[in-house]
């Protein structure tokens, strides 16, 4: 849409001033979300709310260690950029398995630095019980773009049972 963009690198290689390599899956799948430089993200006073991008057509893909392909079937995030935090996050995805799976972080009080936040404490569960034996969080971090930051986008990996999931969502704020 000119401020967000999304999609994923197969069998790619990236070097941001340090090495990154590989993926997730056989075929080193790496998911991103990038985007136009926030500018004046300390929008004094203002909560933002944001839902996952109505132009990504198609949903944003989701990739699994187990060969699975799924989607992004829902995303919110909640800023409070008088206080430079995210206070809540969600997304909730769909595996082509019929597997799902849900980041949930609220209450939250991640604090956003140079635009950008992460997590370390989310719960990743599976309203199906594709957790297995269990989920577990690996990574979580977000952005916001554009001036006045009306666009943001999230990555993520998690475990889920004896699979990695990893997958990226743009969000655009209501």
């Amino acid at each position: 849409d000119g401020i967000v963009a999304w999609g994923f690198w197969i069998a790619g290689a990236a070097n941001f001033g340090g090495s990154l390599s590989g993926g997730e899956g056989s075929n080193g799948i790496l998911h991103y979300v990038t985007g136009l430089p926030a500018s004046n993200p300390a929008l004094g006073g203002i909560t933002g709310t944001y839902s996952l991008h109505e132009g990504a057509i198609g949903n944003p893909n989701v990739t699994s260690t187990g060969s699975d392909i799924g989607t992004v079937t829902s995303a919110s995030l909640t800023a409070n950029f008088s206080t430079n935090t995210v206070t809540s996050l969600n997304v909730a995805m769909t595996m082509d398995s019929a597997k799902q799976y849900v980041i949930n972080e609220s209450p939250a009080s991640l604090p956003i630095s140079v635009n950008g936040f992460s997590s370390s404490t989310a719960l990743v569960s599976s309203p199906n019980g594709a957790c297995g034996s269990g989920c577990s969080l690996q990574a979580f971090s977000g952005a916001f773009f554009g001036a006045g930051a009306p666009r943001a986008g999230v990555g993520f990996r998690f475990t889920a049972d004896t699979e990695t999931v990893s997958g990226a969502a743009p969000l655009k704020r209501n």
